[in-house]
This record gives C-alpha cells, sequence and structure tokens, in this order.
C-alpha cells in the first residue's frame, strides 16, 4: 500500500504541520512515512505545500505523484495542483476560500474550516480540522495515533487544538454518512 497525500495553501495557515503530524501519526500506527515540504520565500501568504507518504513497505521514491488525496486552502492552490488529483481521488477544500470546477471523477469534501477554527476562537487550528477531516477520509489513520502525533507536536493551544481536530473528524463522519 502506497498512499499519496499533498496539503497546499498559503504560509500561515500550518499546512507544513499538518504534514508532519500525519506522518507522525503514520510512524504511531507502524506504517512507514515520509515527509516533506516546499514553500516560497515569503514568511506569510507565499505558496506552501506539504507531501505525505505513508505505505506498509519502505518508502522507495518520498515524493507525491498522483496524489489519493488532495487538501487544498486557497485557489491558487486549488488551481495548481488538482490536475495531479488521481482519478477517484479525494479532494477536500475549504469552502470558504476555494471554488472548485466541475467536470473531473473525484470524491470532493468541502469543509469551512476557517470559520469553524474562528468559531473555537483559534483561526490558526483550521489546520487541525483538516487533520479530522483528512483523518475520516483517508482510511490509512486512525484518529487515537493522529491525537498522540498532535499532542508530540503542538506547544500552544494544545487542548483548542485537539478540539479543532476532533470537530473536523465529526463533520467528516456526519458529511460522509449522508
Amino acid at each position: 500500500m502506497r498512499y499519496e497525500i499533498l496539503i497546499a495553501g498559503r504560509g500561515g495557515q500550518g499546512v507544513v504541520l499538518a504534514g508532519v503530524i500525519i506522518g507522525y501519526a503514520a510512524i504511531i500506527s507502524g506504517l512507514n512515512a515520509a515527509q516533506s515540504q516546499s514553500y516560497g520565500p515569503e514568511a506569510r501568504g507565499g505558496k506552501v505545500r506539504s507531501e505525505i507518504i505513508i505505505s506498509d513497505g519502505p518508502v522507495g521514491y518520498p515524493k507525491v505523484r498522483r496524489p489519493n488525496l488532495l487538501v487544498t486552502l486557497s485557489q491558487e492552490a486549488y488551481e495548481a495542483y488538482i490536475d495531479s488529483l488521481q482519478e477517484g481521488g479525494i479532494l477536500i477544500y475549504d469552502e470558504d476560500l476555494v471554488r472548485p470546477r466541475e467536470g473531473r471523477r473525484i470524491e470532493s469534501y468541502p469543509i469551512p474550516a476557517t470559520r469553524m477554527a474562528e468559531e473555537l476562537g483559534l483561526r490558526l487550528s483550521a489546520n487541525m480540522i483538516i487533520l479530522g477531516a483528512i483523518t475520516s477520509l483517508s482510511g490509512v489513520l486512525k484518529p487515537m495515533a493522529v491525537e498522540e502525533a498532535i499532542k508530540k507536536r503542538v506547544r500552544r493551544h494544545l487542548e483548542t487544538n485537539l478540539k479543532a481536530f476532533r470537530r473536523g473528524l465529526e463533520y467528516m463522519e456526519r458529511l460522509k454518512g449522508h
């Protein structure tokens, strides 16, 4: 099994941290993982992406080629990466920041991640809401492992971030159920 995840957005949205947590959660679960990131020279607002490979065997090539799951947190990220998503793949996007186009055979899941994070009082926890959505939809991550990884990697506002993760997980479970 090789599962590829690409998370893309702007600097300051927690894209890199989300990728690190996913990789760590996979390792906690006994899987292999490789994670890399790329970002522009801007500290905030520039293009950012995090690539994660999860595998039950060795990861021979550590770069995402055709993601199984794509997360876009800006319109620019959507436009840059939507065509790399494999047929039948999963798209998660912040519905307040991205307007997807029709025509691809993919599973598309909107989530108001930034708005939900603002409701929790911490806009920066939108990435944790996205982690919940990824955990729900990917089928390769265990919620307990992701929570453990959050506890190991998040230093500030831990309780709010854990609440955000759980809220994203619950939201996507409800969305899938309909």
